[in-house]
């Protein structure tokens, strides 16, 4: 994406207003990764004025799209209530659209939820089962979490979430 160069300095000078100019012009056009982009620049206030509300509404047009960045940083947003009114079961939601297509960093996110009843129904199973996916996927941070899990959970459980762990695909994969 040439509002990309632009904004890294890449092969051109860097220009970070012609690179919000050139991200508005995807976005318009439907772009994910523009509109993603676009919200990024909102959001940090870098090229345009900083504006929360715009950066929402460009990070989800992207996100219900599939765009995994998107997803993964409204889950955040939502979690932590920047930007928007703080909501676990939209923290929930978006986490699970990112983890769906195996951003593993959402997958731990999203077994830590499940653990502690946030925004889902508590299911240590379910969450045991994201922790190991995450874990599968080489993200190292869910073996704490999944640790401190385990000691709650019978034998039967973490085998069940290991099987369920083991038989999941990613969205694109699942399709296939």
């Amino acid at each position: 994406m040439l509002g990309k160069l632009y904004l890294d300095g890449t092969g051109v000078p860097k220009d970070v207003a012609e690179a919000a100019k050139l991200f508005r012009q995807s976005a318009e056009q439907g772009n994910p990764d523009g509109q993603f982009a676009l919200g990024k620049l909102y959001d940090t206030g870098e090229g345009v004025t900083k504006n929360d509300e715009e950066a929402v509404n460009w990070m989800k047009k992207a996100g219900e799209q599939g765009q995994v960045d998107a997803q993964f940083t409204l889950g955040n947003k939502y979690l932590s209530g920047q930007g928007v009114t703080q909501s676990d079961p939209e923290t929930a939601k978006w986490f699970q659209m990112a983890a769906n297509q195996g951003h593993s960093n959402s997958q731990s996110n999203l077994g830590v939820l499940f653990a502690m009843g946030k925004g889902v129904a508590r299911n240590d199973v379910e969450a045991y089962k994201w922790l190991q996916i995450a874990l599968d996927r080489g993200y190292i941070g869910a073996k704490g979490n999944q640790e401190a899990l385990s000691k709650r959970m019978t034998e039967g459980q973490i085998a069940e979430a290991k099987k369920l762990a083991a038989a999941w695909k990613p969205a694109a994969e699942a399709k296939k």
